[in-house]
């Protein structure tokens, strides 16, 4: 996981509350979200090979609800919406937790 891994740690780094991946012209657009605001950080040709591992990752983060970012473990929410007729995501950082002792 390093593509969206690498979108979220800069989000967390510039104090984001998350991103969102909205499908525009033929290009999956990644957005940092702070607030309202909305700040272009990648586009990625849909179809592509990262697009494809982009969304691989998206739908394990989508099932464990959280991401390890060195060694912090992110809680993340992830919500689907509709853009304008395209399906759109918003992911949220809600915070660290404390790696689990296993």
């Amino acid at each position: 996981m390093k593509i969206l891994k690498d979108f979220i740690a800069r989000a967390l780094n510039e104090g984001a509350n998350g991103i969102s991946i909205e499908y525009k012209n033929g290009h999956e657009e990644v957005s940092l979200i702070n607030g309202d605001t909305g700040i272009g950080l990648a586009q990625i040709k849909s179809n592509s090979s990262d697009s494809a591992a982009m969304f691989d990752e998206l739908a394990k983060i989508e099932k464990l609800g959280y991401l390890m970012i060195e060694s912090q473990r992110v809680l993340l929410d992830i919500a689907t919406y509709d853009d304008f007729g395209e399906e759109a995501y918003k992911i949220t950082i809600l915070g660290n937790a404390p790696k689990s002792a296993h």
